[in-house]
């Protein structure tokens, strides 16, 4: 007894589905099969509000930090190989740095790591691998200047 009203019910659930929701579906989509596109597509109003472009102001103290800080980097000529160090020099160089400087710390195989600064199109790099510590820099004017301490691998 329990068996036919479950089926019932479900025969009732069908019919109710083919009957009231599917006619809808089909007058939307224009044939059997339920077309999304036609109710995604843009409304034909055009609005015509003013748009207002957004300029992003650079500033030449910034570009000018961020070399300063580049500089400072190679003058202190750290030599720390060990990743527990990675996050000390990330934390003092990017203290220093404009605010909208980003930073990145990189593991890679054979315990080698980077640090990579980043503001605009300028970039520095410390890098830490088993041939030594190799710094770069690209500066506000696209020159890119490097300094290396190797160190022989037995």
């Amino acid at each position: 007894m329990k068996l036919m009203i479950i089926l019932l019910f479900i025969i009732f659930l069908y019919v109710v589905w083919k009957f009231v929701f599917q006619p809808k579906i089909q007058g939307l989509g224009g044939n059997s099969v339920f077309d999304l596109s036609k109710l995604l597509k843009p409304s034909p109003k055009v609005i015509n509000e003013p748009r207002i472009a957004v300029a992003e102001i650079i500033s030449q103290e910034d570009i000018r930090m961020f070399d300063d800080v580049a500089k400072l980097l190679f003058e202190k000529a750290y030599k720390k190989s060990k990743l527990d160090y990675a996050n000390q020099i990330q934390y003092e160089f990017l203290n220093k740095m404009p605010t909208q400087a980003r930073s990145q710390i990189n593991q890679f195989d054979f315990e080698e790591w980077s640090i990579y600064w980043s503001y605009k199109n300028q970039s520095l790099e410390y890098y830490a691998s088993r041939y030594g510590i190799f710094y770069t820099h690209v500066d506000a004017n696209g020159v890119e200047h490097k300094r290396e301490f190797r160190s022989l691998v037995a």
